[in-house]
């Protein structure tokens, strides 16, 4: 057997594990006559995207959103999250290649989601039978708001390719939409029914999605049945989530009965390596599963790695186990060496440090010649493509000594799902002036009107003395937080009640981008502006802790001047929302 990564002191020089087939290396099986039609992701390439949509439905569209109340509220784990964006007819023009009367949706569950510049998904044949473009007839665009080096996705996705496994496509597409350049956008190649054929041979077999699912009772109705042969019972996920606990068999004979256990330890061991946080292991979050007709298994397809090769793992020493099966596989003496071989099977091979750090380079300088690398790189995130770009070198240098601190891993409990819960509401009407000056949160009482009713567990709370603030965001001290007063607003509302001879203090906080704000027209809290909470304190130091969210209301400004002392005028209404776990 391998030596286990855990007790190797360097990484093993293994070319001879692939060339062995003890693990599949530098291909994923994919049948290369299928993809030479689409010559649209060829890596040193960057599409040229131009849409053209009334635009009244481009506004629209951009304003859609998904939140965390609407879709993770009520009984949210009985099904699969069913918040869907609205379909448009736009034209499009791509390298030169022009179709008129194509769909075009905002994409994105909730962290990607953005006003300014939306991830889109294109489906070329929504309303005219057979039309595509360079072979296919669905793209998707997603605006790496999550990402501000813009190539953790493309990294990702190839590595996990190189260890043999399923993965989309990937490279970059300039984006347009009625002539207003929306920038660069991470162009990912759908897992839809080309995608299967190409990997698997075959694309009559089941394909879920998972987005926050397990292979446990409180998690698995949220797996999405995706093409019409999938069973929408479920009834392959139930049939492994029935045999897990199963005393009588070992977790290896059950797992390989259901899954493609070799793949799957794979799959688990680029989670570790990329750092994707997000994904099954990690978060039961941002995967594909498809059971090919042809083996009777599943296959783990790896999505949504905009969060991968992040600093913050490093931080945390980040290796998967908080899925069922990857928590299982931790827990077994057998499975867990495998994974731990397996790790260092890939080392060198794989997660080549010189190798990534060269491609690093080489997409660098493919995105300096759309964009200034010292300019911010994107909308929500206020640092420079450069810095961000050096933030992924600087994983990719510490990740192997980082994971072999980690291990061996002791696994917690496995933890119960959580849904939201409406407990309040907020009704808020306010006049205050732009870029008001506080220092501490007696100011803000003092400033502005503010007429504030707050509900909150059948208790209404009506304030004796309320003020309001609104600027740049500053920090706790009072101070502006320069990187981003010149796009986002911060608007603080503080109310004081009485709470049985004790004063108390109720403070909604929202933070939003400027750019959203129309007057006269009203914006949704709790995405749209962000940061949205309802903090409460009960002494005069305001030692505030949460007391929830802010979702499911809107924001509006009759007026909204934004020199400083300009009159900002509007109101506010929301509901408040705290998580409760699922037990049943």
């Amino acid at each position: 057997m391998t030596q286990s990564f855990r007790d190797r002191p360097t990484g093993l020089l293994i070319g001879i594990v692939c060339a062995v087939g003890l693990i599949a290396c530098g291909s994923s099986g994919k049948d290369d006559d299928l993809m030479e039609d689409d010559g649209n992701f060829a890596p040193d390439h960057v599409l040229q995207v131009s849409l053209t949509l009334d635009e009244e439905d481009w506004q629209a569209l951009r304003r859609e959103s998904r939140t965390l109340a609407t879709e993770l509220s009520g009984d949210c784990r009985d099904a699969p999250f069913s918040g869907d964006y609205t379909w448009f007819s736009a034209n499009v023009t791509i390298d030169g290649e022009s179709l008129e009367n194509i769909g075009v949706r905002k994409k994105g569950f909730i962290g990607s989601q953005n006003i300014q510049k939306p991830s889109l998904k294109l489906n070329l044949d929504e309303y005219v039978d057979g039309a595509e473009l360079f072979g296919v007839d669905n793209i998707v665009l997603n605006n790496g708001v999550q990402d501000g080096a813009l190539i953790r996705q493309c990294l990702s996705y190839a590595l996990f390719d190189k260890a043999g496994l399923p993965a989309p496509r990937c490279n970059y597409a300039r984006v347009s939409v009625n002539e207003e350049d929306l920038g660069i956008y991470v162009h990912v190649e759908p897992v839809k029914r080309s995608f299967l054929r190409a990997h698997f041979g075959n694309d009559d077999g089941d394909l879920y999605e998972g987005t926050v699912s397990d292979f446990h009772r409180l998690w698995y109705a949220t797996f999405e049945p995706k093409t019409d042969e999938t069973d929408t019972a479920l009834g392959p996920i139930i049939a492994l989530m029935d045999d897990l606990p199963d005393g009588s068999r070992t977790l290896e004979s059950v797992l390989e009965a259901h899954i493609d256990l070799d793949s799957f330890l794979t799959y688990l061991a680029m989670e570790t390596w990329t750092g994707h946080w997000d994904g099954y292991g990690g978060n039961q979050n941002n995967f594909f599963i498809y059971r090919d007709t042809e083996t009777d298994r599943f296959t783990f397809i790896p999505w949504g790695m905009d969060g991968a090769f992040d600093l913050g793992v490093l931080e945390d020493s980040f290796v998967p186990q908080d899925a069922y099966i990857a928590k299982a596989i931790h827990e077994s003496p057998v499975l867990s060496d495998r994974f731990y071989d397996r790790l260092g099977e890939l080392l060198d091979v794989v997660y080549n440090e010189g190798e990534i750090l060269a491609e690093i380079d080489r997409m660098e300088a493919l995105l300096a010649t759309e964009i200034d690398p010292s300019e911010p790189s994107g909308p929500r995130l206020k640092t420079t493509l450069a810095h961000d770009i050096e933030e992924v070198r600087e994983y990719v240098r510490q990740r192997r000594d980082n994971v072999r601190a980690a291990l061996p891993v002791t696994p917690g409990d496995f933890d119960n799902p959580y849904c939201m819960r409406e407990v309040g509401s907020i009704e808020a009407s306010f006049e205050t002036s732009w870029n008001s000056e506080w220092s501490d949160l007696d100011d803000v009482l003092s400033t502005g009107d503010l007429d504030m009713l707050v509900t909150y567990e059948d208790s209404e709370f009506a304030l004796s003395n309320s003020g309001a603030v609104i600027g740049p965001p500053r920090d706790e001290d009072g101070e502006v937080m320069e990187a981003f007063e010149d796009d986002y607003a911060q608007l603080m509302m503080l109310g004081e009640f009485d709470a049985g001879g004790t004063p108390a203090y109720l403070l909604p906080y929202l933070s939003f981008p400027v750019e959203s704000i129309l007057e006269g027209e009203r914006i949704g809290v709790g995405w749209h502006a962000e940061g949205a909470l309802l903090y409460a304190g009960s002494d005069t130091e305001y030692e505030f802790v949460e007391a929830g969210g802010l979702w499911e209301g809107t924001l509006g400004f009759d007026e909204f001047d934004l020199t400083p002392g300009g009159v900002i005028r509007g109101s506010m209404h929301s509901g408040i929302y705290v998580w409760e776990e699922v037990t049943e």
